[in-house]
């Protein structure tokens, strides 16, 4: 009985032990992260968004050029975003997803990479500073080159459906008036002459957004 309880204490003991060395070995990505490689240059893009002004609730795409000038080969493990306060940058608003690559560039080769991220849809709309990074090793040594590092400026997109409950509204209003005058005249007529131009523009700046929409898809 004894012998067992020994045996039993001993495998619970070496199993706290392995547990906090896996806690001691876990590292964060972004945490004390290597520095780059001489002869590897970095490119970033925003492909919908070039003005670097982000739709908040949305997914945003970035772009990484990443080019091995040297001659040895680099095996892209993967890329890895924040988004930071941009007085503080050590305050986190969000990490976003490691996104791994496994992918091989030789020397004076060259690829293009694509990573997206999702922004909070509680985020405010104010600025803040967005870095995104790519991890790569050589066959010795680990590098990483952080691709984009700049204040980005957030907003809250309107929404197609805004523009259609506008219009509505509107369309509505001017109906009304129009049908209680019974054929407006003088300043009543001008009004319901101001309510239809605005509803006219609430289509117009309607059918904008929506083509804009088709034009990012």
């Amino acid at each position: 009985m004894i012998a067992s309880l020994s045996v039993l204490l001993v495998a619970l003991l070496a199993l706290v032990v392995v547990s906090s060395e896996d806690v001691r070995a876990f590292k964060h990505p972004l945490t004390d992260m290597p520095g780059p490689a001489e002869d590897v240059s970095t490119v970033q893009y925003f492909p919908n968004q070039p003005d670097l002004k982000l739709p908040i609730g949305e997914v945003i795409t970035v772009l990484c050029h990443f080019s091995n000038e040297g001659s040895g080969y680099y095996n892209i493990s993967g890329v890895m975003g924040s988004l930071n306060a941009p007085i503080d940058f050590r305050h986190h608003f969000q990490n976003y997803s490691y996104k791994p690559f496994g992918i091989v560039v030789k020397g004076g080769e060259e690829i293009s990479l694509k990573y997206t991220f999702q922004l909070h849809p509680e985020l405010d709309p104010v600025d803040y500073q967005l870095a995104v990074t790519v991890f790569y090793d050589s066959e010795s040594e680990s590098f990483s080159n952080t691709f984009f590092n700049q204040t980005v400026e957030l907003y809250l997109p309107t929404s197609e459906y805004d523009f259609d409950t506008i219009a509505s509204v509107l369309f509505s209003l001017a109906s009304t008036g129009l049908n209680a005058g019974g054929g407006l005249k003088g300043k009543e007529a001008r009004s319901g002459g101001n309510m239809a131009e605005a509803m006219a523009a609430a289509q117009a700046k309607r059918e904008e957004v929506k083509k804009k929409r088709e034009e990012k898809k």
